[in-house]
């Protein structure tokens, strides 16, 4: 016996509630159908104070050559206080319940567990390069989630670092997917002070906040002649958990992912004639 949480939608009993709550549920039901294309196959209009004619809906992933199904053969009961339960007899990685406000098909319902699995599993998230405002040749590098990236600028201006370059625009990622990155151009960087020109990896976690304190400098002194700036560019590459996975015993290689278009490039100048400090 399963027993879950998955309650109804409160009623909205209040006069003059009802309208507004319709316009926002017409609002949320488009943007849905919109991207995921999901149609209901019936919606009758609900006067003011009539129950839902709700119903429960399991789905089950027996495994990825399967997928997502419809567990036509379970029965999903309401319990107290929005709880469901159902007996289960069979083995199955993940399922879901879906409490449905009208009829919708088998194929649409399975649809929407996986782009749901798909949202849960993905968190949009930035990459920050902010510079030193004492020592410009000292720059920090993380990874933030989206939602909390104002947050964490706040924190960094706070410890003396600001842009530019402003922060990336969000991307996808999963936990333990690794964001690689390299300097080029006429400016490099080290995380000891001595070794520069290397390749660097953050490891993306959503709670750990992952950061990287590294010196930068130019690589030709007479370069960029016309400029009162060094230039540089700096690339970053996403790596999926499966390419991670296939590299286990070795590290990545710069050639097993520069094919791939950068989730982002940011650029950066270091002034001329500055004293850098060892």
């Amino acid at each position: 016996m399963v027993i879950l949480p998955c309650p109804p939608n409160p009623e909205k009993k209040r006069e003059g509630d009802e309208a507004d709550h319709g316009r926002a549920s017409s609002a949320s039901l488009h943007r849905v159908t919109s991207v995921h294309h999901f149609r209901p196959m019936s919606a009758a209009p609900r006067k003011h104070g009539e129950h839902l004619n709700e119903s429960l809906k399991l789905l089950g992933y027996r495994s990825k050559e399967e997928g997502w199904m419809l567990m036509d053969d379970i029965t999903v009961r309401n319990a107290r206080s929005g709880l469901v339960s159902f007996e289960l007899n069979e083995h199955l990685e993940r399922f879901i319940v879906i409490r449905q406000s009208c009829a919708m098909d088998h194929a649409h319902l399975t649809q929407f567990a996986q782009h749901l699995e798909e949202d849960t599993r993905n968190t949009m998230a930035n990459v920050v390069l902010y510079q030193n405002k004492e020592d410009p040749y000292k720059v920090v590098v993380l990874l933030v989630p989206s939602k909390e990236l104002n947050l964490e600028l706040q924190n960094l201006r706070e410890e003396g670092y600001s842009g530019p370059p402003e922060p990336s625009q969000q991307f996808r990622l999963q936990e333990g997917e690794q964001v690689h990155f390299q300097f080029s151009g006429n400016i490099f960087a080290s995380d000891d002070g001595a070794t520069f020109g290397k390749t660097y990896t953050l490891i993306f976690h959503a709670q750990r906040k992952p950061r990287l304190i590294l010196q930068i400098k130019e690589v030709d002194e007479y370069g960029n002649y016309s400029s009162p700036h060094f230039k540089g560019t700096v690339l970053f590459y996403k790596v999926t958990k499966e390419d991670v996975a296939k590299n286990w015993e070795q590290p990545l290689l710069p050639q097993d992912y520069q094919h791939l278009d950068p989730v982002c490039k940011m650029t950066l100048t270091l002034p001329k004639n500055h004293e850098f400090n060892e």
